[in-house]
């Protein structure tokens, strides 16, 4: 959990040094710089060049606004990294509301459910996800926020919404994207007291996806510790391998204790 308000502190820290002038990336890629910009409220941006011409770009046009950073953002980076939660939540709220059409808006409402996860707050945390989804959909296609969300919906036991997401992931995704799925369908049916399918879920993740090594000794953890929970022997046979094949990892470590 530390490591976690690490990142998300990081995030806005990283966030907070942006010093651009307002800018638009339209649709076609063309940027336009401004010495101001504003919003309507029908999301309408308005940008104010050097010389003073007035420039009006409906939303249609705009694939991303830019607008100098709020003051709020250094708050809200440091409310997370001291814990204070429900602080770092209301400031991330106000930054959206104001900055909905701009970037702060939407890396505001990006942060909003990983903060309430920090918090243990698990279905405020799932609504807020949800309602980042609603407002970006391309939130879809950023696969870290994404396996924030649904290691957020396991862990909050929202196995209707995970699995289909994890079942579109195995069939649509990146290889190691389907890997990572095939794991986190396992967890659900560990949660779900369905030890053998999640062990056959953990299998597919080593068998069918051996390339990704960097997931492979979870995967192997996972079996054995899943096979030990049934008393099958051969739960020491995947300790074993995976102590064998990645010697080094953390997951080694843990396998070394069950020998």
């Amino acid at each position: 959990m530390k490591r976690t308000i690490v990142i998300l502190a990081a995030v806005l820290a990283l966030a907070a040094r942006a010093r651009a002038q307002g800018y638009v990336i339209l649709t076609d890629d063309r940027r336009v710089d401004g010495t101001s910009i504003a919003a309507r409220p029908d999301g309408t941006i308005v940008l104010t060049t050097a010389s003073g011409q007035r420039l009006e770009f409906e939303r249609a046009r705009v694939k991303l606004a830019v607008a100098p950073k709020p003051p709020e953002i250094d708050q809200a980076a440091a409310a997370i990294q001291a814990k204070r939660y429900d602080d770092a939540i209301k400031l991330l709220r106000d930054i959206y509301a104001r900055n909905r059409f701009f970037n702060w808006g939407e890396m505001a409402s990006k942060q909003i459910g990983r903060v309430f996860a920090e918090k243990g707050d698990l279905p405020e945390a799932v609504k807020a996800y949800e309602e980042h989804l609603r407002r970006y959909p391309a939130a879809e296609q950023d696969s870290e926020w994404m396996w924030f969300y649904l290691d957020t919906l396991l862990q909050a036991r929202e196995f209707a919404k995970l699995e289909p997401r994890l079942n579109k992931m195995v069939a649509e995704g990146s290889r190691r994207d389907a890997a990572r799925a095939q794991i986190l369908r396992g967890d659900v049916r560990a949660a779900s007291n369905q030890l053998e399918a999640a062990v056959l879920d953990y299998l597919r993740a080593v068998m069918f996806y051996s390339t990704e090594k960097d997931i492979q000794p979870q995967a192997m953890l996972k079996t054995a510790a899943t096979l030990e929970l049934m008393r099958d022997p051969r739960a020491k046979d995947w300790y074993r391998k995976l102590v064998k094949e990645f010697p080094a990892s953390a997951e080694a470590a843990e396998a070394k204790k069950k020998l």
